[in-house]
């Protein structure tokens, strides 16, 4: 076996080894799931059954891997209650983050002192980002999904629309540079 092969193959050995879930990580992950899971449920209670479901589901999926005494199968199975929970969650961690982001990029936008052409282009930009998170929020507390698809549906077109919000205030502030 050639060295460059011998290096690749250890590396690859290396990286699979790093990347296997572990107990404590998944606590983290499951305890930081929690939070971002009560703060869900609160901001959004018209997704809080499909939220509670989904938890019932990953907490049943946790309780057996507590059970488990072979740590590799452990943190396996604690990482399946992670990623059961996620599968939902993930969508109203995106749109907290995302929001966020654009709100930070509006301020720093917003600090700038520019002439009057450059000020139009800013405001517009902001205005328009204001304007698509006053909407998501109202799309989000009227949404009424039956079931878990109906939620991602509405979830990820928020997170579009929260993307392309970003992209009118960066494209604003890179304008208003020059």
């Amino acid at each position: 076996m050639s060295i460059k092969k011998l290096i690749i193959l250890s590396t690859l050995l290396a990286f699979s080894f790093y990347c296997k879930p572990n107990a404590k990580s998944q606590l983290q992950y499951w305890e930081n799931n929690a939070k971002a899971y009560t703060e869900a449920v609160n901001t959004y209670p018209n997704f809080k059954v499909l939220l509670e479901a989904k938890m019932k589901e990953a907490t049943a999926i946790w309780t057996e891997a507590e059970k488990l005494t072979d740590e590799e199968a452990k943190a396996s199975k604690m990482k399946e209650a992670n990623d059961k929970l996620e599968d939902l969650l993930g969508q109203f961690t995106q749109i907290k983050s995302k929001t966020e982001g654009l709100l930070s990029s509006i301020n720093k936008l917003d600090a700038k002192k520019l002439d009057k052409k450059k000020d139009a282009v800013r405001d517009d930009a902001v205005d328009s980002a204001e304007k698509t998170i006053a909407e998501i929020k109202q799309k989000l507390q009227s949404a009424t999904p039956a079931n878990e698809e109906e939620a991602k549906t509405i979830t990820k077109d928020v997170i579009s629309s929260l993307i392309s919000a970003q992209g009118v205030v960066d494209r604003a502030a890179k304008a208003v540079k020059k």
